[in-house]
């Protein structure tokens, strides 16, 4: 596994001008070999933080996903693939969707939840691995989105069950 730092090249038929390339790649952090998604999410997380409002994150996530779901039209029609792993907007999607259920107001809970996400999406566990398989942006988009959407109870779980668990013992 190539782990060393570099800049991926731009795909044949998008040039650096190119709102696709800067959609999907979310303004090149897609580009950034090999902390793609990471650096997506991290600077997702940072939007959620800034923003802090329930309805600020749900807007954001809005505009985030149709703008990606246009960015992913717009890089399928100019290079013939659909899902590029320098795609990263679906990612800052997923993220988003799970900030604005979890809400940023304590963000140590979406420090925790990133990896989380991060994890349960490169998984592809059912249904992602079918969502992924559905065709053009519905593919790309969802299979984030139901990262999300796993992420999000899972997580709860874990803050209810582990984190509350930890601190009864602690208080004993």
């Amino acid at each position: 596994m190539d782990t060393t730092l570099r800049l991926l090249d731009v795909p044949g038929g998008l040039s650096w001008t190119s709102p696709a390339l800067w959609l999907s790649t979310w303004f090149g952090a897609g580009l950034v070999h090999p902390l793609r998604a990471g650096l997506a999410i991290a600077t997702a997380l940072f939007a959620a933080i800034l923003l802090r409002r329930r309805t600020w994150l749900a807007a954001l996530l809005i505009a985030v996903t149709g703008l990606g779901a246009t960015g992913v039209v717009l890089w399928d029609d100019a290079t013939g693939t659909g899902d590029d792993r320098r795609i990263v907007v679906d990612e800052v999607a997923g993220f988003l969707l799970v900030a604005s259920v979890l809400g940023a107001a304590r963000w140590q809970r979406l420090l925790l939840a990133a990896p989380i996400y991060l994890v349960i999406d490169r998984s592809k566990i059912w249904p992602l691995e079918w969502l992924e398989a559905l065709p053009g942006a519905v593919g790309v988009m969802g299979d984030d989105m139901g990262a999300a959407l796993i992420t999000i109870p899972l997580f709860l779980a874990a803050e209810k069950f582990v984190f509350v668990g930890t601190a009864r013992r602690a208080r004993s």
